[in-house]
């Protein structure tokens, strides 16, 4: 599995996970620049700024593997610990 596949599938079990405690977990893949844009709501969605907002480049040219498993990491502490 790729970097991007496992990166997205994490994100997918992510938002059930902050549901499931209340908050809102969004994430948009934007394949013309290989970057996922992940927001997080503690209390559920709100138009206002999102409690945590994280760009993660998942291919191309300032992509980073260990930058963004640390994202992903840092995403996970997060939903765990709501």
């Amino acid at each position: 599995m790729d970097m991007k596949t496992y990166i997205l599938r994490e994100l997918t079990d992510l938002t059930e996970a902050a549901e499931y405690k209340g908050a809102e977990l969004f994430f948009e893949y934007a394949p013309h620049v290989d970057k996922v844009f992940v927001r997080l709501y503690r209390n559920g969605f709100d138009r206002g700024t999102p409690d945590l907002s994280i760009e993660i480049f998942v291919a191309g040219q300032p992509y980073s593997e260990k930058a963004a498993l640390q994202s992903l990491q840092g995403i996970k502490e997060t939903v765990e610990n709501l």
